[in-house]
Formats: C-alpha cells, sequence, structure tokens
C-alpha cells in the first residue's frame, strides 16, 4: 500500500494512475511516471515480491526513453537528475525481475549505455551502476553485451574503479561474474583478459592492497562453486598481477597487505590448474626486475609467511569460533603458498640447468636458513595437530579449554579444519624430501591422527579427502621400524586395506591410482616391524591375483605394485599360508612375464628390472 496525504491507494490503484503516464507521448509525463513508478517500488514490499506485476511494470517502461535520459549530456543538475532516475529504474528492475526477464533483449540493450555513462554519474549512483551491470552481466547474453563494448568506453569505466575501496571491489567482482560458468568463448576470454588488465594498470601506483583483497575474494567465491572450472592455461595478465606483488613484498608491506598476498597467492594456487604451472610463475627471480641486493624475493616473501604462521598457531586453541574461521583460512592459504615455494624449489634442485638455481639468487646459506625456518613451522604445526586432536576426542580426561562446542565450529571437527587440510598437504611435500628425523619422530607421534583422518576420508559423509596427503605423508615415514609399528598399532593396515578393496574390483582391471597404498603397504612389510604375515592380510593375495591382467602402461605400474606386495606378504607368511597361495603366485608371475614380453620395448629400464625381480621372487615361491 502506498499513501497519498491521509487517504490510503492501493497499488493497483497507483499502477492504473502510473501506467497512462508512462505511455504517454511527451517526455514530461513519462519522467514523472518513471518517478512515481520508482517510488512504489521502493516503498511497496507486496508489490516488489510479485513477479507478475512487476514484469508487466518493466513491460509498460519505454525502453527508448531510458536510453534517452542514460545519455543526456552535460554536467548539471537536471542532466544529472535524468542520468540518476534511469540507472535508478533498470537497478530497481534487474533486482526484481525473474531471471528470463533480465535476459532479454530490452534489458541486454542496457549494458552498453550503463558502461558509457559511468564516468558522468553522481557517485552515489555508482554502486547501484555497478549491481545492475553484475546481475545483467551475469548471464550469457549480459556477458557478451558487455565483452562486445568498444574498448575506449570499457577503459574509462575501469580506470573509474580506484576510487574507492567499495567501488572497486564491486567492479573485480562484475568482472568474475562476466567469465561464471562458461559465459565466454575464446575470443571473449581474451577481451576479458584484456579488461582485467586495464584494471590493474588503473591501480598502479596506488595502494595495492585492495585489488589484492578483491582479486582473492572473488577467486575464492568462484573456486566454492561447483560450476566455476579451473584456469587452465596461463592467464595475459597474471605477470603483471604476480609483479605488484613482488613490488609490494621488496617494499616491506603493513600486516594488511601481507596477508592480502597471502590469500591471493592462496587462491589463485586454488583456481589455476597443474597445467598454469605457478610456483615458477611466482617465485623465479628473471621474471621480475626488481631485487634487493642481498635476498631475492622468493626467501623474502616465504620468510615473511613462515613467521606468521608461527606467531599465530599458539593462539588458535584460545581463539572464539569465529575469529578462528576466519584465520584457518588464512592459515590454509598460507601453508598452500608454502607447499607452493617447495615445488619451485624441487624444480629448481631437481632441474638439470644449474643456472636456473643460481638465478633464483638462493644461495646455500639462504636454503640453510629456509629449511631451518621449515621444521621449526612444522613442528609447531604438528604439536597444534596433537593439541586440536585430543581436544576434539572423549578420553575420559579433562579436554583442553576451547572457547566454543558448538558443531559449527571447525575446531571441534578436524576433518573439516581448512589448517589440517593445508597443513597436511605441506607436511607431506617436505617429508617426502627432507631427512631430518627430528619432524619424522614428532610425525610418527601422530600416526593415529593419520589413521583416523584417511579413515574419515573414505566415509561416504566426509565433506573433505585427506587421502593423498596422508599417502603421500605415510611413504615418506613408515619405511623405518618404529614408524611402521606405530602405523600398525593404530590400525593402519586394516585401514589401507579396506580401502584398496573399496577401489579395485575382483575381475576388473585397476581402474583407479591405487599405487600410493600399495607402496605404503610394501614398505610396511619390508620393515623390521613385520616378522611374519598376518592370516587376515594374505586375504590382499587373492583379491590382487583376481584382477584382470594390465594391458596399458599405467594399469603396468600399478599391477607391478600389486605383484611386489604379493611377493613381499607370501614370502613373510608362514608355510602353511605360503603353500596355500602357490596358485596365485603362479599366476601373477605368468601375467608379470607376459606383460614384459609384451610392453618391454616401450618400458624404462627401472621398471624392467623390476619386473625381472618379481619374476624371479615369484618363481622361487612357486618351487
Amino acid at each position: 500500500m502506498s499513501t497519498d496525504g491521509a487517504h490510503p491507494v492501493s497499488s493497483e490503484a497507483a499502477l492504473d494512475q502510473i501506467v497512462p503516464l508512462l505511455k504517454a507521448r511527451d517526455d514530461t509525463s513519462r519522467f514523472v511516471g518513471l518517478s512515481l513508478l520508482r517510488s512504489l517500488l521502493d516503498s511497496d514490499e507486496q508489490l516488489r515480491t510479485n513477479p507478475q506485476t512487476v514484469s508487466s511494470c518493466w513491460d509498460a517502461v519505454p525502453g527508448t526513453f531510458l536510453h534517452r535520459l542514460l545519455k543526456s549530456k552535460g554536467m548539471g543538475e537536471k542532466e544529472a537528475g535524468m542520468r540518476h532516475l534511469a540507472a535508478a529504474i533498470i537497478h530497481i528492475f534487474t533486482n526484481l525481475l525473474p531471471t528470463e526477464k533480465v535476459q532479454e533483449e530490452k534489458m541486454i540493450k542496457f549494458v552498453s549505455p550503463l558502461i558509457r555513462i559511468s564516468p558522468n554519474i553522481v557517485e552515489s549512483s555508482r554502486p547501484d551502476v555497478l549491481q545492475t551491470l553484475q546481475c545483467i552481466a551475469s548471464n550469457p547474453p549480459g556477458a557478451a553485451a558487455f565483452i562486445s563494448t568498444p574498448p575506449e568506453d570499457t577503459e574509462a569505466f575501469f580506470h573509474l574503479a580506484n576510487q574507492s575501496q567499495s567501488t572497486l571491489k564491486e567492479t573485480v567482482r562484475l568482472l568474475w561474474l562476466l567469465q561464471k560458468d562458461g559465459n565466454l568463448d575464446g575470443s571473449g576470454r581474451k577481451a576479458w583478459d584484456k579488461m582485467f588488465g586495464t584494471l590493474l594498470e588503473a591501480c598502479k601506483g596506488t595502494d595495492p592492497t585492495p585489488i589484492f583483497e578483491a582479486v582473492a575474494e572473488s577467486l575464492t567465491r568462484s573456486h566454492v562453486n561447483a560450476n566455476r572450472s579451473k584456469i587452465e592455461s596461463e592467464p595475459l595478465w597474471l605477470p603483471e598481477l604476480f609483479s605488484m606483488v613482488r613490488r609490494s613484498v621488496l617494499e616491506r608491506p603493513a600486516l594488511r597487505t601481507r596477508r592480502a598476498i597471502v590469500a591471493l597467492v592462496g587462491s589463485l594456487l586454488q583456481s589455476c590448474s597443474a597445467s598454469v604451472n605457478l610456483p615458477p610463475l611466482l617465485f623465479h627471480e628473471a621474471a621480475t626486475s626488481t631485487k634487493t641486493p642481498s635476498k631475492p624475493f622468493s626467501y623474502i616473501f616465504t620468510t615473511l609467511v613462515l613467521i606468521d604462521v608461527r606467531s599465530t598457531i599458539p593462539s588458535l586453541m584460545e581463539m572464539s569460533a569465529d575469529t578462528y574461521s576466519i584465520t584457518a583460512l588464512r592459515l590454509a592459504a598460507s601453508f598452500d603458498t608454502l607447499c607452493a615455494f617447495v615445488l619451485y624449489l624441487f624444480q629448481l634442485l631437481e632441474g638439470d640447468d644449474s643456472t636456473d638455481l643460481a638465478a633464483s639468487g638462493l644461495t646455500p646459506d639462504l636454503l640453510l636458513k629456509l629449511r631451518k625456518d621449515f621444521g621449526e613451522t612444522l613442528s609447531l604445526t604438528l604439536e597444534y595437530f596433537r593439541d586440536r586432536w585430543d581436544s576434539t576426542q572423549d578420553t575420559g580426561s579433562e579436554p583442553k579449554k576451547i572457547m566454543s562446542s558448538s558443531e559449527d565450529d571447525p575446531r571441534m571437527q578436524p576433518q573439516k579444519d581448512p589448517i589440517f587440510v593445508a597443513g597436511l598437504r605441506l607436511l607431506a611435500l617436505w617429508l617426502r624430501e627432507d631427512d631430518g628425523t627430528a619432524l619424522r619422530e614428532q610425525a610418527v607421534g601422530i600416526m593415529d591422527v593419520f589413521t583416523s583422518l584417511y579413515r574419515s576420508s573414505t566415509l561416504g559423509s566426509a565433506s573433505v579427502d585427506f587421502r593423498d596427503p596422508l599417502i603421500a605423508a605415510l611413504s615418506a615415514l613408515v619405511h623405518t621400524e618404529e614408524a611402521a609399528q606405530a602405523f600398525l598399532d593404530n590400525d593402519g593396515w586394516s585401514v589401507l586395506a579396506d580401502d584398496l578393496r573399496r577401489s579395485v574390483q575382483p575381475g576388473q582391471p585397476y581402474s583407479v591410482d591405487v599405487r600410493g597404498i600399495l607402496d605404503v603397504l610394501i614398505s610396511v612389510l619390508e620393515s623390521g616391524a613385520v616378522a611374519k604375515s598376518k592370516e587376515s592380510w594374505m586375504a590382499l593375495v587373492s583379491l590382487l591375483s583376481s584382477l584382470e591382467p594390465p594391458t596399458e602402461n599405467i594399469q603396468l605400474d600399478q599391477a607391478l605394485a600389486g605383484y611386489q606386495l604379493v611377493e613381499a606378504l607370501v614370502s613373510k607368511a608362514p608355510k602353511k599360508l605360503r603353500q596355500a597361495s602357490k596358485s596365485q603366485c603362479e599366476l601373477l608371475r605368468n601375467q608379470a612375464a607376459k606383460a614384459l614380453e609384451t610392453h618391454r620395448s616401450r618400458l624404462p629400464p627401472d621398471t624392467v628390472e623390476a619386473l625381472e625381480d618379481v619374476i624371479h621372487n615369484l618363481g622361487e615361491i612357486i618351487e
């Protein structure tokens, strides 16, 4: 209901007065009609929530008149009022109309005019214009209209974005909405890259923190949306964005800027596929002409991230739920960033060209310092995992103090905690290459956490799959007797064997990658912790001998590990169990021999040698 003086007027009656004004031939009547319609839509909630009535109102609005108002020239109060009214009317309807009406040509035609008037619209109207464009351009026809707008108009539009942090944030959000759900084709993608490059250019010479925060937020929002695909090739704007990051880091940024950079890098790592190979693009010194005299960007940035992680972890157990949730996401981005650096470092150390390591600026003394810092950071992380896990278990003792017992508190569910997810990835990566004993012994001390997280990952209700990083961590640990014994004591064999049984089916080939599971079980058997194979373990011999012979190289790689596991199981089995397994060993020996004969010419020498060893050893078991 609306009112006119003291007498209430129904929305139907008001519309009966407004619609004739909108259809009048003179501009004054149309202008009055638009003004009254705007007031009615702003105040009448019942009308706003009636899609049929809203659609009929939009159909009555003269599109050509709105276009003329948007094109009003001059900077006077009258002209500004015309543009403001037109923009406000379009904004209202984009929020109230059904999606199919927003995608119609009448609305799509306003995209370019709205972009064009942005430099000449009052500042208070700019948020409405951005929100309007977000609504229209988030669908394919609207995105196409935005992308096809002449560059001279879009350049002026994006150069306005840096006038305020809120405008910048909404402009970046608009850009990301343009490309959602496959809205853009190849040429549209290139145009989008140029637009984002223009926006970055507009931010040069100013505090980069807002653009870092806005891009990180939009990337994160895109990543969590299941309909968004990963970035498959290096974007044209990425070098410039990373150049801004490097300049900021080398200028000793404030805390807010450092955290914005980590959030940005973390969101990029989550949003880009492995084909983009982000680590060298970010860290390699040859990619930037800006250097400090003594330490490279990669060292300075990584050190800043390590310091922030170490300074934050001790306070986690005392945080409120809200603070913890925000901090957990930040630390997860930090761990992901550290993972990227470790991968970059491994690429340098394992590469054939020693000049790459020299060009990186990472001298031996800096590498030693980083190794020490990583060790301390991961040690603190493991301590936190232990404390967090114990605080959520019913041990019969008084749990450590935590600020909330809500089920929604991620600290109450390590299985959903971003710190556990990202921290374990970094730990697994580091353990794979670093041979320090202290950290390994500390990792063995949370073997119960590893096996429990693995088991929870196999459940249908699991929201996070920890199996890949856990397999990598276990592979680096269980070759020692102490670690293998801890693995067995915490039911690790049953957990992995059950997962193996779920992953492969009798009479079928290897259909999923189970090489990691097989390798861990082999390492446990070959450690000093196992004197004899248990009878229950021998069920795996039956399972693996029931699979179809490998026909492809990827299947052969897994089958080889299966042969090796059978060999290890049977060779440590009691005599009676060995005798019972002879026929299965003979079957697998014949499979291995046929695979070697068929594929020898295209197999690497180490695979050929491993197959020959398996054939020989299984043959000795049969005899």
